[in-house]
């Protein structure tokens, strides 16, 4: 079998990915190709159904600052892809029927390959890599070629890649993705099956340090039924990271009774998401890291900030990571 070759290899459909994409296809006629271990693009923009409900399970939303972030966003609500949800002075945008919906209509464009996971590098001697990954659909193992390659996943994961591969890179570099850390998060969904509604669309903080964040799926446009997204506290995802659905539904259960104290009914289909790399602290003070002097190998993604004063990961910061990178491989390193 032929070794599949492109130009460009990007690691991680989500919105760092998805961005450099679509920069990249602006500045040039280069193959680029995305792959993702997931099923669909988007990463943290994710939203998924239990039986009629839908539910955004990972971002609830995204704010701007940047003017380049800023126009991009305006150009998304032209097209009737994203809306302000609340706050008139510092909006929160959320996407039309759901937060994975804007991950489709950027990857739409663009060449994505599913169920792909990414586990070694190797340098070929024309400087060329060879990404060896595991098909989890068939759990069989591929490679393709590429000149360039742009690693959006979080820096574990990426470090992991590095090691498996025997890859060195400058210690320096090392240094600075191995010291970003991220927060767990479990996520319930709760699919309420009949006219509940809270008070707000949202909730912030309604049990400090057990519950960090309720919204209303409904009241926010995206599901036809009522359904219920509850964001647990980091510290506490942490320490209930392992236990098994029943048994965090059952921990939850009292707080979610006092949060919603009108509700009788509680034999409600529901899930449990966990995400292990919620948001990234500690971030990398630029917009990308390109480890290898010679051949682009350059990584990205939420562990990057370019703005001032960044503390934790946002959906925004992770975009214009995506960005800065293309611009980067398109000016510096003549790759395109």
């Amino acid at each position: 079998m032929m070794l599949q070759e492109v130009d460009i290899l990007i690691v991680g459909a989500g919105i760092s990915g998805l961005m450099a994409a679509e920069k990249l296809k602006e500045n040039s006629d280069k193959t680029v190709l995305l792959i993702d271990k997931s099923r669909s693009p988007g990463g943290r923009l994710a939203t998924r159904r239990i039986e009629q409900g839908k539910f955004d399970h990972g971002a609830q939303f995204f704010t701007v600052r940047s003017n380049i972030f800023k126009e991009k966003v305006q150009k998304w609500v032209e097209q009737g892809w994203v809306f302000p949800w609340f706050s008139k002075e510092h909006p929160r945008y959320a996407s039309v029927n759901g937060m994975n919906q804007l991950a489709k209509h950027l990857a739409h464009s663009h060449k994505v390959e599913y169920n792909l996971l990414a586990e070694t590098v190797a340098v070929q001697e024309n400087g060329d890599y060879v990404v060896t990954m595991r098909d989890l659909m068939n759990n069989t193992s591929r490679s393709i070629r590429a000149k360039s390659i742009i690693m959006t996943c979080p820096t574990p994961q990426v470090l992991q890649i590095l090691q498996r591969s025997q890859y060195e890179i400058d210690q320096e570099d090392f240094q600075q993705l191995a010291d970003v850390s991220y927060t767990n998060c479990l996520t319930l969904l709760l699919s309420m099956k009949d006219d509940f509604a809270l008070q707000n669309e949202y909730l912030y903080e309604p049990v400090p340090g057990v519950i960090a964040w309720i919204a209303d799926n409904r009241q926010k446009g995206i599901s036809q039924e009522s359904s219920v997204t509850v964001h647990l506290d980091p510290q506490w995802s942490i320490t209930h990271f392992e236990k098994s659905d029943t048994e965090i539904l059952k921990e939850i259960m009292p707080h979610l009774q006092v949060v919603f104290a009108d509700r009788t009914e509680w034999d409600i289909p529901y899930q449990v998401k966990r995400w292990r790399y919620a948001q990234a602290y500690n971030l990398i003070k630029a917009p990308y890291l390109d480890v290898n002097p010679h051949h682009p190998f350059v990584i990205c993604g939420d562990a990057f900030s370019s703005i001032k004063g960044d503390v934790a990961s946002k959906i925004e910061n992770a975009a214009l990571s995506g960005i800065y990178t293309a611009d980067y491989l398109s000016k510096e390193k003549c790759v395109l």
